[in-house]
């Protein structure tokens, strides 16, 4: 199978200005400080996760691609980290992967574009309010979330609407929230739209995202349902192209849209429809847990954080987050297992042992407590300060 032309884009997707994005970022990070400040504190994800955004402004995409690794290796949850992983396939532009189409085959591309697919719905999954930031660092050509049909392109597609939407996305890439919601929604009161039930998915998509950070849930709420019936009922007659998120992660977008939006009774049935249509997907016991440990029902919270390891078993950030909330719940000798076995399964991650000595200490075992406490105090990275003069006091003792 042939590449597709060059004016075309590589998936079916919607060009995107990025260049403006860039010119108003910040000065170029000093690379030479960013890894200085990576050797003097290896164990945090945000230093990580800072030389790779200067890597992807340097356009050192390999680089930048090891570095995310890293960050996530440390912070497995870092949903900017994901969205700035999959942008990185976009960002290496055309002519890198027209090289790889020779050299490997469409194949190895289509590969490339589905794990890029992948993290970036697994960025969106771990947090749907994730920094949209993250995807203004690299110069990407075509928007990541859409649908591919087994890698084929579609002919470009620049209604009048892509000038106002490319210039909201520039917005939220800002951090411009409020006002790319108001844009968008000019958009959608526009005469040759109409209504928000006529709005193209990408309009609808971008201003549910503007407005759930904006706090605007109800509206994003709004927005996500009209995608999921679209969705569910294969409706397409000319709204441009189909967003590629399956119903039952809009489900759960809307759900954490309730959540932050305080309408609790409406996102934990959301959470439960969600698990019931797919138990794999365990950010829904998680969001569950902190709806339950907002309230002090420990006995469901602990419910819910042992649904998400069973869902996903091994994962270390999922049994630290079982063993702090055993240990708030009271239960500090059923938090030492999940613990432990977190230290082992991520021995860079701080908070396992610091949680561990807690247990450890509330079962008023001393010498396993004061072991747990070293192992933090040789690992722990900068961030940890408080928690770090906290356990050094209790050493002394």
């Amino acid at each position: 199978m042939n590449l597709p032309p060059r004016s075309t884009p590589l998936v079916c997707g919607l060009l995107l200005v990025a260049g403006p994005v860039l010119a108003q970022q910040a000065a170029r990070p000093d690379l030479k400080e960013l890894k200085a400040r990576v050797l003097a504190d290896s164990n945090e994800p945000e230093v990580h996760y800072a030389l790779a955004l200067g890597f992807i402004r340097d356009k050192k995409w390999d680089d930048a691609d090891r570095q995310l690794g890293v960050t996530l290796s440390i912070a497995p949850g870092y949903a900017e980290a994901w969205l700035a992983r999959s942008g990185l396939f976009f960002a290496r532009g055309r002519k890198y992967w027209e090289k790889q189409f020779k050299a490997g085959g469409i194949d190895s591309v289509r590969a490339r574009l589905r794990q890029a697919l992948r993290d970036e719905r697994h960025a969106f999954l771990l947090d749907p309010l994730v920094d949209l930031a993250a995807t203004g660092m690299t110069d990407i050509g075509e928007t990541p979330h859409l649908s591919v049909e087994n890698g084929e392109s579609l002919s470009g597609y620049l209604p009048w609407w892509i000038p106002p939407l490319n210039n909201s996305i520039i917005e939220m890439r800002q951090g411009l929230y409020p006002d790319a919601m108001k844009r968008l929604q000019q958009v959608i009161e526009d005469s040759r739209i109409g209504s928000l039930t006529a709005a193209p998915d990408l309009i609808l998509w971008y201003h549910g995202l503007a407005c759930a950070h904006a706090g605007e849930f109800e509206d994003a709420i709004l927005d996500l349902a009209m995608i999921r019936v679209r969705n569910d009922k294969h409706v397409v007659r000319g709204r441009g192209p189909r967003l590629a998120f399956p119903y039952n992660d809009l489900t759960y977008m809307m759900a954490t849209a309730a959540f932050h939006g305080g309408q609790m009774t409406d996102a934990i049935t959301e959470f439960n429809q969600v698990i019931q249509a797919d138990f794999s997907l365990y950010m829904a016991h998680t969001q569950l847990a902190r709806i339950y440990s907002a309230t002090g029902d420990w006995p469901h919270a602990v419910a819910e954080r042992e649904a998400a390891v069973a869902a996903n078993a091994g994962d270390p950030t999922l049994l630290v987050d079982l063993g702090g909330t055993l240990l708030k719940a009271g239960r500090p000798a059923e938090a030492e297992e999940p613990l432990t076995e977190a230290t082992t399964l991520n021995p860079r991650d701080a908070l396992a042992p610091y949680l561990l000595g807690q247990a450890l200490d509330k079962l008023g075992r001393d010498e396993d407590a004061k072991a747990a406490y070293q192992h933090f105090l040789a690992i722990a990275p900068s961030s940890y300060s408080a928690q770090t003069g906290q356990v050094r006091a209790r050493l002394a003792q």
